[in-house]
């Protein structure tokens, strides 16, 4: 474990990888970025992707654009057995009905992912 203030950072079980997401809004650009680290079960970096649009999302949706990336990237990659971990509940949403929703479209997007075989 990893830790940095408030904030931990585990390493995923044995023979699982662990995918780390995040996004940032740069309201001043009209711009939002992503990333997202994938780490061994040893927590060593494996493989990485990132991402840069125009647009000015909120919060809730850019992270829900940052899953959904992360699984389409995931996916191409052929790789099972992965753990996704965002910030999203270091956020400060309007209250926990935001974060309900966040967890809801993550899920429909694996379960799309899983059934469709995408």
């Amino acid at each position: 474990m990893v830790k940095c203030g408030d904030i931990c950072w585990c390493k995923s079980g044995l023979g699982k990888l662990k995918c780390n997401v995040d996004g940032a809004i740069f309201t001043d650009n009209g711009c939002m970025g992503w990333a997202a680290v994938l780490r061994n079960d040893e927590g060593n970096f494996f493989q990485c992707i990132s991402g840069f649009m125009k647009s000015t999302l909120s919060p809730f949706l850019l992270e829900i654009i940052v899953v959904q990336e992360a699984l389409s990237w995931l996916k191409s990659l052929h790789v099972d057995n992965v753990i996704i971990e965002t910030n999203t509940f270091h956020h400060d949403y309007e209250d926990a009905l935001d974060t309900g929703l966040l967890c809801y479209y993550c899920l429909c997007f694996s379960i799309i992912f899983i059934v469709l075989d995408l």
